[in-house]
């Protein structure tokens, strides 16, 4: 039996050893996606907007864990955890079922974790999905062992865990009863109790479907599990072309010239953003020139996805056309999904506001950004500029920006027109 133990805890350690390196070093791009596509919030307001609908516990827990995927390290290192949850509260409820303790039945509980990472490879599907699953997994695994009270359990589970971790508790409360009824001479009696929870969690998202404002498909599939309203299970496995351009995306926004550079290099893209990249790069590095840069820039109109427009308002704000960078980072914020806000593009807007001289509006983005975790400090740093443009003209690199806009509106003005 020790021995077993010893062979189960390597197991373990090489598993969450192995979903670290794919995190960080295979797949980081992924992890940069999904911390751009939301902004999360430190106030009573953003949390109880999340709490007031089912599943939202989950969804609040997995959007204060992506906020941290800033630092790629950390991000990797936090889904690994939780894909390791997931794979623990498995194994106690397979015990829980009556399963031996076995190292082929160990093995078994690897399979839920394997099976969402592979469901992942869309960029699409939320972290709110794992952290559902993992939370409906800890209730299953928390079930009384006296029948009559699992019974019970399962009953409040389907009511109250729908509403902290969405429609993956109803389907776990029917898994909980229907482990009691495998095990229970009185098959009528559980079967109609599991008949009872279908029922009811049915009728839970026939009523969430009446009053919530979303999408039924939304609602039925788990109003955070995945991105798109409309869609119901995922359509990508780790495409390399999409992948490949989120790539390229990340490493312009940490200002890896040289490292896109190389990467080219080795192999030429060929997706328009992966391509857009690799020519900033070079003008940043004087490989190309001013003519070809501002020539490549006006044929680059491929928009047909939010990742292409994202990097056309990262090559006109490299470019100092700052009032188009503004343009696209705005319908790129309008283009997420779910109505997430972006912390990025946030700060880009912020930016384009403060150097265009509509300073009230750039406080308003800033104030915003102060509520964050890793965009805080850059808002306390900005704030004071939007008093004294004096600051602004003096910034390295919003001073020469800034003069790219030789009439501006008074700054006193309210009135402030953004051109978004």
């Amino acid at each position: 039996m020790k021995n077993i133990d010893k062979y189960k805890l390597i197991i373990t350690i090489g598993f969450i050893v192995v979903l670290f390196i794919f995190w960080r070093y295979a797949y980081p791009c992924a992890l940069a996606y999904h911390e751009q596509m939301q902004l999360f919030l430190w106030n009573v307001d953003y949390m109880m907007d999340r709490l007031s609908e089912p599943g939202g516990l989950a969804r609040y827990i997995a959007e204060m864990m992506v906020q941290n995927y800033v630092n790629l390290s950390l991000g990797a290192m936090l889904l690994s955890m939780l894909m390791l949850s997931i794979q623990q509260s498995m194994w106690l409820f397979l015990r829980r079922c009556g399963i031996k303790d076995t190292m082929r039945n160990f093995l078994l509980s690897f399979i839920m974790p394997i099976a969402v990472l592979m469901l992942m490879g869309d960029k699409d599907v939320m972290t709110t999905f794992p952290v559902s699953l993992a939370i409906t997994l800890g209730m299953m695994a928390l079930s009384p062992h006296n029948r009559r009270w699992a019974m019970v359990y399962s009953l409040l589970m389907a009511v109250v865990g729908y509403w902290l971790a969405g429609p993956l508790a109803i389907v776990g409360a029917m898994f909980v009863s229907a482990c009691i009824l495998m095990n229970s001479e009185d098959k009528l009696r559980n079967l109609l109790v599991v008949g009872i929870i279908a029922i009811g969690g049915a009728f839970e998202l026939i009523l969430s479907c009446s009053i919530l404002p979303y999408p039924a498909v939304r609602i039925v599939r788990g109003i955070d599990y995945y991105r798109e309203p409309e869609v119901c299970f995922p359509r990508e496995w780790f495409t390399s072309d999409i992948y490949q351009q989120l790539d390229y995306s990340m490493l312009v926004r940490q200002q890896e010239w040289n490292e896109i550079i190389a990467k080219a290099s080795d192999k030429m893209p060929s997706a328009p953003a992966s391509v857009a990249a690799v020519r900033l790069a070079q003008w940043k590095k004087h490989i190309i020139s001013n003519e070809q840069m501002t020539e490549f820039v006006s044929i680059y109109s491929n928009l047909d996805n939010p990742t292409n427009i994202l990097m056309k308002s990262d090559l006109y704000y490299y470019l100092g056309m700052v009032n188009a960078s503004r343009r696209f980072a705005f319908e790129f914020k309008q283009l997420i999904g779910n109505n997430n806000q972006s912390g990025r593009v946030l700060r880009r807007l912020a930016e384009a506001e403060l150097v265009s001289g509509h300073l009230h509006l750039a406080r308003k983005y800033l104030y915003v950004l102060r509520k964050t975790s890793y965009y805080c400090d850059w808002a306390e740093k900005t704030l004071p500029m939007t008093y004294n443009p004096r600051l602004i003209e003096a910034h390295p690199v919003y001073g020469p920006l800034s003069k790219s806009f030789p009439e501006k509106e008074p700054e006193h003005s309210e009135g402030a027109k953004s051109e978004h």
